[in-house]
């Protein structure tokens, strides 16, 4: 996960900042878990973004199988409990 750590904040304890110039920024990894209902359904996401982006997009992330499933894993945990409990009565 080091290599998200330039554009995202992936944990508030990272001992630096994202170093992203770009004009919008990205979104936190903590924002990213709540917006997505899913780990399958941000895998799909990150699996569809094209090898070469739009408009500073994120690039396709090129991760193995196991290393996709393991980042959603961990992004997942990051939801805040609320969304946690609804997602998991489902």
């Amino acid at each position: 996960m080091d290599a998200c750590t330039g554009c995202h904040v992936v944990a508030s304890d990272q001992p630096y900042r994202p170093i992203y110039k770009g004009a919008i920024r990205p979104p936190d990894f903590k924002d990213i878990a709540n917006k997505y209902a899913s780990a399958a359904s941000l895998r799909s996401y990150l699996s569809s973004l094209p090898a070469i982006p739009k408009n500073g997009q994120m690039a396709n992330t090129d991760l193995t199988e196991a290393e996709l499933h393991d980042v959603t894993a961990f992004i997942m945990t990051l939801r805040n409990a609320s969304l946690q409990s609804s997602t998991s009565s489902r």
